[in-house]
């Protein structure tokens, strides 16, 4: 899986969806991993744990519409630059506390279903 260099996190190859997914796409790619990766679902699994939090943190940058610009953004600078250095930060506490702190992005439901 690439990886970036500042937080070490590839958010949209983790949900496994492309850089242009619309909200819908990524609350399906969410939900389905979230379910998948569980670890109340996978009680025997150490990794569970660390993998349901890297997908929970990969959809909360991606539904912020301002980190998702900052972290697009980080990339092409890494990019263009052959890996740029500073750029796109966030600690894990950051992103669940506005995550938790935003139940729109938690609960929101299409009103396309």
């Amino acid at each position: 899986m690439a990886r970036l260099r500042d937080n070490g996190k590839e958010y949209y190859a983790i949900l496994g969806v492309s850089q242009d997914a619309t909200e819908e796409e990524l609350r399906r790619a969410y939900r389905r991993l979230a379910l998948q990766h569980h670890p109340d679902k996978n009680p025997g699994d150490p990794r569970a744990g660390e993998r349901f939090k890297e997908i929970s943190e990969a959809y909360a940058v991606l539904m912020d519409q301002q980190k998702r610009r900052q972290y697009d953004a980080f990339r092409q600078a890494q990019a263009g630059a052959g890996g740029a250095t500073g750029g796109f930060r966030y600690s894990q506490e950051e992103i669940f506390r506005d995550l938790f702190s935003n139940p729109i992005l938690i609960c929101r439901r299409s009103s396309r279903r």
